[in-house]
């Protein structure tokens, strides 16, 4: 039996859809690494669906893994911004396998931050050294956890700059 016959004609049509949906879901986020990440397993299931590698029912199988992860990403967003971002820092680390850390201190930096509504050199350096400090009961390597770090700050960096944006 062909893949093609077990799979519902009005499925196989919505696949481009259901694919580029999710795409632009995650292509105007690329500054978050976990959307970034979503991105890229995106572009390696086309590729792989136009080379033949993979079949419809994985396709569409992964299309729905990806989309219910996206639907989770949209109830974060609803969160406030501070519990927004330590979430996605919280899901990052997971992501990665690494153990929780504690980000009491980034979330009140962070909350001041909103509470302000401005974002000054000197909250970047409180905040980067308040994370610098939650990351350090991580037991990694120097090189991997300063990439980490400047990952995790890139990404908070832009969700407040976005937050800011969206206030103002």
């Amino acid at each position: 039996m062909c893949i093609r016959d077990r799979i519902k004609p009005a499925s196989l049509q919505k696949m481009p859809e259901t694919f580029y949906t999710l795409r632009n879901q995650t292509e105007y986020r690329l500054n978050n690494p976990l959307y970034r990440k979503i991105y890229i397993k995106l572009e390696q299931l086309k590729k792989n669906w136009i080379s033949r590698n993979l079949g419809s029912e994985e396709l569409m199988k992964d299309l729905n893994l990806v989309e219910e992860q996206l639907k989770e990403f949209k109830k974060i967003e609803k969160d406030t911004p501070s519990d927004k971002i330590t979430h996605f820092i919280e899901i990052y680390l997971e992501q990665k396998n690494l153990s929780k850390i504690p980000l009491e201190d980034v979330k009140l930096k962070l909350k001041d931050i909103f509470d302000r509504e401005r974002l000054l050199e000197t909250d970047k350096k409180d905040l980067h050294l308040k994370l610098a400090r939650s990351l350090l009961s991580i037991n990694i390597p120097y090189k991997e956890r300063l990439e980490l770090e400047r990952e995790l700050m890139d990404m908070a960096l832009e969700e407040v700059k976005k937050e800011q944006w969206k206030t103002n």
